[in-house]
């Protein structure tokens, strides 16, 4: 977990400087307890379209991305994209 831990926070100030705003919280009842949820949040649909042409073209990104995959220190228990519907 510390590893993990340690590569989530590397990954914030990539993922902020290209844009997105995270929140990392931990689930402790429910379906997956103890696992880990990585939010990140754009402004609108637009943000998100911007962010994700820039993680495919950013050489920083690229170089931590293919760094953690290449040795994970996690399973990816889930992954989706979100709409804000409250307002």
């Amino acid at each position: 977990m510390v590893d993990f831990v340690g590569q989530v926070m590397a990954a914030v100030p990539h993922i902020e400087r290209m844009g997105g705003t995270v929140r990392t919280t931990q689930s402790l009842l429910g379906a997956y307890p103890m696992t880990v949820l990585i939010s990140t949040s754009f402004a609108d649909l637009d943000a998100y379209g911007a962010y994700a042409d820039m993680t495919a073209a950013d050489a920083q990104w690229q170089e931590f991305w293919g760094g953690a995959m290449a040795d994970p220190t996690a399973d990816i228990v889930r992954s989706g994209l979100y709409l804000n519907i409250s307002g």
